[in-house]
C-alpha cells in the first residue's frame, strides 16, 4: 500500500512543484514554514494521491490506520488528545489543491469537539469561547457535510475530509478552474491542522497580510486584521475588518513578528507573498501562505522592484519572463473615472479599473441579465465562493463589507474585474438596497472605479489611463532582450518571451 498521509516530521519530495503536487501549495507551504523556522501549528496532510484513490472508489476507509497514527503523533507533540475530556486536541480540516484556487473549497474549524470534549476546552480558553467554537462545529458541518455532527470526533474526520475531497467537484470550483485553466485532474490535497484560537483569552486574533500591496504594488505590507476572531472570519468578507496599523499599533512586539515573516517568506520566493495568521493569546502562528493574487499594475510594479533589490536574486530578465502580454494589454485598456463626475459614494478600491452596468443583487440575476447581453455590476453585502458564477458574469463588482483580503477582492483581482469593496454607505435591508441614503433598485446603472473607490450613479465616460512608469520600464527591459525597441509594446514583451524560451516562466 502506498503511503497517503504525511506528518510534519516527515521527509516530503525535494522538487517544490513534485511537492506542491503532492501535498498541494496549502500542505507543502507549511512544510516551506517550519523548515524557515517559522512558528506553524502542528498539522498533517493527506496527499492528492489519497483524493484520486477516494475519488474512484467512493470511500476513505483506506486512510483510518495513516489517520490514527497522526492524530497521535500531533497530540503528543501538543501534550493533548483527540476527543479528550481533558485538554482536548481540536482541529481545522483544509483543502489545498496544488494551483490556488482561493476559497472554492471547504474549509472546516473546531474539529474533534464533542459534549464531553468541548468542557476541557472550556478550560483552555473560556466556556463562552468553547461554547460559540461548538456551535459553530456543528453549524458548519452539517452545511458542508449534509449531516448532522456525529459523537465520536474519528467519524467527524471521516465526513470532513470526504466533504473537503467533494468540494473539488462544487459547481463553484468548475467555474473557477474553468476561467483559470485548472485541469480537473490535480485534485486536492487535505491539510489537518492543530486549531489556534484567534478567540482565546488575552490578546487574541486573526488576519492576512500581503508583503506588498496587492492592487498598486507599493512595497509595504498592507492587509486586514480582526480581534476575537477566527481565520474564516477576515477572508469571507461577511465582518468590517480593520486595517493592520491597528495590530502594530497594539502589539508592536507581534508586528515586528509578523514582519519578520513576511519578510523571510518574500525572500524564500522571491515574490510578493500573502501569509494567513492567527494571534493566540499573544502569540503569533502562521497559518499558510501562498504568492499574492495582484492586479495588473501590482504584478509590474512587484516584477520591477524585485529586479531593482538588491538583496533579491531576481533580474531584469526575471521581471520580463514574469509578466504575460496580457497583463501589459490588461495595463493600456484601464480608465479612470476619478476626475469625470462626482461620486454618490466611495469605499474601498480593491481591484483597479472603470467598469459600468445594470445592478444586479444575485448571482441568478446577474446570469440572466448578462445572457441577454446586459452589462452588469454585481451588488452584494458581501461575496462568498458561491458567488463566483454571478462574479464570471460581471463587469465590476460591489460589495457593502469586507477588506482589501476578502474574498470578492482576491478573486476579483485576479479577474482583472473592477471591484469596490467595503462600501459603508451601501445597505441591505431585506428587498431594500440603498446607497449613501438612496434607494437603489435592480437594474439601475452604476459605475465603478476599482482604483479610487468611486462608485457612480449612471454611466461614466472615463479617460484613458496613463501608462505607468514601472510599465514603460519592463518594456524597455524587454526591448533590450528582443533587440529592438519601440512599437507595440505587447508584440514586444511577446518577442522578448520567445527569446527567453525555453526558460520556466511564471506569469503574475
Amino acid at each position: 500500500m502506498g503511503r497517503y498521509v504525511f506528518g510534519m516530521g516527515d521527509a516530503i519530495p525535494a522538487d517544490t512543484a513534485v511537492a506542491r503536487a503532492l501535498l498541494g501549495g496549502k500542505g507543502a507551504g507549511l512544510f516551506e514554514m517550519r523548515r524557515l523556522g517559522i512558528g506553524v501549528p502542528p498539522a498533517f496532510v493527506i496527499t492528492t494521491e489519497a483524493f484520486a484513490r477516494w475519488r474512484s472508489s467512493g470511500s476513505i476507509a483506506f486512510l483510518d490506520e495513516e489517520l490514527a497514527e497522526q492524530l497521535g503523533e500531533l497530540g503528543r507533540e501538543l501534550g493533548r488528545t483527540f476527543g479528550g475530556r481533558e485538554r482536548p486536541l481540536v482541529v481545522s480540516v483544509r483543502s489545498g489543491a496544488a494551483a490556488s484556487m482561493p476559497g472554492m473549497m471547504d474549509t472546516i474549524l473546531n474539529l474533534g469537539l464533542d459534549d464531553a470534549s468541548v468542557a476541557g476546552l472550556a478550560d483552555m480558553v473560556s466556556p463562552d469561547r468553547a461554547s460559540r467554537a461548538y456551535d459553530r462545529l456543528r453549524t458548519t458541518y452539517a452545511e458542508i457535510v449534509g449531516a448532522s455532527l456525529p459523537p465520536d470526533p474519528f467519524d467527524q474526520l471521516r465526513g470532513a475530509i470526504a466533504a473537503v475531497f467533494s468540494s473539488w467537484d462544487s459547481a463553484r470550483a468548475r467555474t473557477y478552474r474553468t476561467r483559470a485553466a485548472i485541469s480537473d485532474d490535480l485534485g486536492t490535497a487535505v491539510t489537518v491542522q492543530a486549531m489556534v484560537f484567534g478567540t482565546a483569552p488575552g490578546f487574541s486574533g486573526t488576519g492576512v497580510l500581503f508583503t506588498r500591496h496587492p492592487s498598486t504594488g507599493e512595497p509595504e505590507p498592507m492587509g486586514d486584521w480582526l480581534q476575537d476572531a477566527q481565520g474564516e472570519d477576515v477572508v469571507a468578507g461577511g465582518h468590517q475588518t480593520e486595517p493592520l496599523s491597528v495590530l502594530a499599533a497594539a502589539r508592536p512586539d507581534l508586528w515586528a513578528d509578523l514582519r519578520r515573516v513576511a519578510a523571510t517568506l518574500e525572500g524564500h520566493v522571491q515574490d510578493m507573498c500573502d501569509i494567513e495568521f492567527t494571534v493566540e493569546a499573544g502569540v503569533l502562528w502562521a497559518l499558510q501562505y501562498r504568492r499574492g493574487k495582484r492586479s495588473p499594475l501590482a504584478a509590474v510594479r512587484i516584477a520591477t522592484d524585485l529586479a531593482d533589490d538588491p538583496a533579491m536574486s531576481f533580474s531584469r530578465r526575471d521581471a520580463v519572463a514574469r509578466i504575460a502580454p496580457e497583463t501589459i494589454a490588461a495595463l493600456l485598456a484601464e480608465r479612470d473615472a476619478s476626475t469625470v463626475a462626482e461620486p454618490l459614494a466611495t469605499g474601498l478600491g480593491a481591484s483597479p479599473g472603470v467598469a459600468s452596468g445594470k445592478a444586479c443583487f444575485s448571482v441568478n440575476a446577474a446570469l440572466d441579465a448578462a445572457d441577454q447581453g446586459v452589462a452588469v455590476i454585481l451588488v452584494r453585502p458581501e461575496t462568498s465562493p458561491d458567488d463566483i458564477p454571478g462574479m464570471d458574469a460581471a463587469e465590476g463588482i460591489l460589495t457593502a463589507t469586507g477588506g482589501l483580503v476578502s474574498h470578492a477582492a482576491i478573486v476579483a483581482r485576479e479577474w482583472c474585474k473592477p471591484a469596490v469593496v467595503g462600501t459603508t454607505a451601501l445597505s441591505f435591508d431585506g428587498a431594500t438596497v440603498r446607497i449613501a441614503g438612496q434607494i437603489l433598485c435592480e437594474g439601475d446603472e452604476l459605475t465603478i472605479d476599482g482604483t479610487s473607490g468611486h462608485i457612480f450613479r449612471g454611466q461614466v465616460t472615463a479617460t484613458a489611463a496613463a501608462l505607468p512608469r514601472c510599465a514603460e520600464r519592463l518594456i524597455g527591459w524587454a526591448g533590450e532582450i528582443a533587440g529592438r525597441s519601440g512599437g507595440d509594446p505587447i508584440a514586444l514583451l511577446s518577442d522578448a518571451h520567445s527569446r527567453l524560451a525555453p526558460r520556466s516562466k511564471e506569469n503574475a
